[in-house]
């Protein structure tokens, strides 16, 4: 319970999400390999699931460039960081 007040202030809710459900796909991999569980068709499509939607956030964070744009633009923290004039 410590870690877990400790890490998600830092990490921000979004990544200590994608965080705490790699954890499930780890914890049920390790079971069927190192403890002979069985690897039913509903655990695969469980663990499925999550990586999907951990690869479909990993995408969706990432701008896309825009066409014929080779403009770098500044992040709004560094607009506002800098001194008008």
């Amino acid at each position: 319970m410590t870690l877990f007040t400790y890490s998600v202030p830092r990490l921000g809710a979004s990544s200590f999400a994608i965080l705490a459900n790699t954890e499930l796909v780890v914890v049920v991999s390790l079971g069927v390999l190192v403890l002979d569980e069985t690897m039913t068709p509903w655990r695969a499509v469980g663990g499925a699931l999550i990586v999907a939607g951990i690869i479909a956030h990993g995408l969706a964070r990432r701008p896309s460039p825009m066409p014929g744009s080779s403009e770098v633009r500044p992040s709004p923290a560094a607009a506002r960081a800098e001194p008008a004039g």
